[in-house]
């Protein structure tokens, strides 16, 4: 199994909760962050969603945010990385440190919005040319194709070994 698998799709069509049914109990261990797009701004997340943050738009205070998540993220067990591909991938700061978590080596599993801008193609692009990354198209909710290969993910990366 590669070390970075992403569910890719329509924007809403159930990744999240793909991700989140697969981890379960484990999503309390992972590093990385969660955007979701809220009434008041950007809602950036933990992945087990215990602390949250708030910002009106993408700006130098969610890429310092979202950099300072993606290195701790760095030093998980594994991590998530959910719902970028958007406006916020052109902050330079925020894109530059995707990259570099990316290939830090740490497993990673999430989602990618359909891309925005030509930050957003780009990193598209980069992961599909890398061997040690999955992009997985779903129709969300109910692909047993997505599932199955989350949980073989999760019992490779993110499980704790059995005692």
């Amino acid at each position: 199994m590669r070390r970075r698998l992403f569910l890719t799709g329509p924007e809403a069509c159930g990744k999240t909760r793909l991700i989140e049914e697969a981890a379960g109990s484990d999503l309390r261990r992972a590093g990385g962050l969660v955007l979701r797009h809220v009434p008041a701004g950007l809602e950036i997340a933990s992945p087990a969603g215990w602390e949250r943050r708030i910002f009106s738009a993408p700006g130098p205070e969610l890429a310092a945010h979202c950099a300072a998540l993606l290195g701790e993220a760095a030093r998980a067990q594994f991590a998530v990385i959910d719902g970028l591909g958007g406006a916020e991938l052109a902050e330079s700061e925020l894109y530059e440190a995707l990259v570099r978590f990316l290939f830090a080596g740490t497993p990673c599993v999430g989602a990618l919005e359909p891309p925005v801008n030509w930050e957003g193609r780009e990193l598209r692009e980069l992961l599909e040319g890398d061997p040690d990354t999955m992009l997985l198209e779903t129709s969300g909710r109910y692909d047993i194709n997505a599932e199955g290969a989350l949980r073989h993910w999760v019992a490779e990366y993110a499980s704790l070994p059995a005692r």
